[in-house]
């Protein structure tokens, strides 16, 4: 090496080539330990447990979050609950290090609650019973405006335990011909708008009386009214 010449090592870091494949390693290096450094800090958490199921969630302008848990940094967040039809929430969160923040909330339209007896969305109906019911309410804004709905629907869907509920009309003497054997269950319909209702099947063409009659007395008998549920009739000889 006393004459000057440059070893076969020197020659390889000399390459510009060689220079540039490490000079692009070390910018990714510093690229992946500013990233590791970046989601450390990221140490707040906001969980989502919102009703509809499929609500948009947005935060800070970011529309990609649904329900379950996220992690943030330290700061204040505007999230905003939103779903088409439905009557859109904001809150303003102030997210401290190591904080772990709950959003539980539910939407409606105008207060009204049409869009849960819905069978497309009945399982934004279980989330809406879970988080909003009188008795565990655990809405972040304490909104206890479903409650009295979802007191009603469990009234009404409790009926279910009874159905299918059977009985016959008949004239004297009874006979299959003249005896208008009824079922009644209780299940969506598309005759109901796809919500849930009594589906009547009898015999006869059309609906009678009579069959209504004994339908409201089989109802009051288990507890239940006829006039707080929709229902529909169809005709099935095989009953």
């Amino acid at each position: 090496m006393q004459d000057g010449s440059v070893s076969p090592i020197g020659n390889f870091f000399r390459n510009k080539w060689v220079r540039a494949i490490l000079a692009v390693d070390i910018l990714a290096i510093i690229g992946i330990v500013t990233v590791v450094i970046y989601n450390l800090t990221k140490n707040a958490i906001i969980d989502f447990t919102i009703a509809p199921i499929d609500a948009t969630i947005t935060v800070n302008g970011n529309s990609n979050y649904h329900n379950g848990s996220f992690q943030f940094h330290p700061g204040t967040y505007e999230v905003t609950i939103s779903h088409e039809s439905l009557d859109p929430k904001t809150f303003i969160i102030e997210l401290q290090p190591d904080s772990d923040v709950a959003i539980t909330t539910f939407l409606s339209e105008d207060g009204i609650f049409d869009f849960y007896k819905l069978k497309d969305n009945y399982s934004s109906y279980l989330m809406l019973e879970r988080i909003a019911s009188p008795n565990n309410n655990q809405t972040t804004d304490h909104d206890t405006s479903a409650e009295e709905f979802i007191l009603q629907q469990e009234q009404k869907n409790s009926i279910s335990e009874f159905t299918p509920i059977r009985f016959a009309i008949c004239e004297n003497p009874a006979t299959r011909v003249n005896c208008d054997a009824v079922e009644v269950t209780y299940d969506y319909s598309e005759k109901c708008d796809n919500q849930k209702c009594l589906i009547i099947k009898g015999r006869k063409e059309e609906l009678t009386n009579d069959v209504i009659t004994e339908l409201t007395n089989q109802l009051s008998s288990r507890g239940y009214n006829l006039d707080n549920y929709r229902y529909i009739y169809e005709q099935d000889t095989e009953i």
